[in-house]
């Protein structure tokens, strides 16, 4: 006959339920810690939120103001154009009429003289 071994338990086995009360202690200070870093990062999270969001609503206020300005400068530019034809037009009919004038003129000083 052979003898069966097995696995002992371990020296400091302790049933479930029955824990050292310095070990209790450091778990739960363990424990609260870990609340407390977890308490730490949602305040974090939840200012990088805040700060998410005014960032983006300013971004959004810069954005349809930029936009606004563009549009205006677009509605500016075209006005300048139809602007500056007028001002060739009547820059063309200013000349064409000075130098009717001046014929004009010529002819009703010849008409005199003879």
């Amino acid at each position: 006959i052979k003898p069966v071994f097995r696995t002992k338990r371990p020296a400091e086995y302790k049933p479930f339920g029955l824990v050292d009360p310095k070990q209790r202690k450091v778990e739960q200070e363990q424990a609260k810690l870990q609340v407390d870093k977890i308490t730490k990062l949602e305040d974090e999270l939840r200012l990088i939120s805040n700060n998410l969001k005014f960032v983006s609503s300013e971004r959004d206020h810069w954005r349809s103001g930029t936009d606004l300005a563009r549009k205006e400068r677009e509605k500016m530019a075209g006005e300048n154009n139809q602007l500056r034809l007028a001002n060739m037009e009547l820059t063309e009919m200013v000349e064409e009429q000075g130098r009717v004038c001046t014929v004009l003129a010529g002819e009703l000083v010849e008409l005199i003289w003879s």
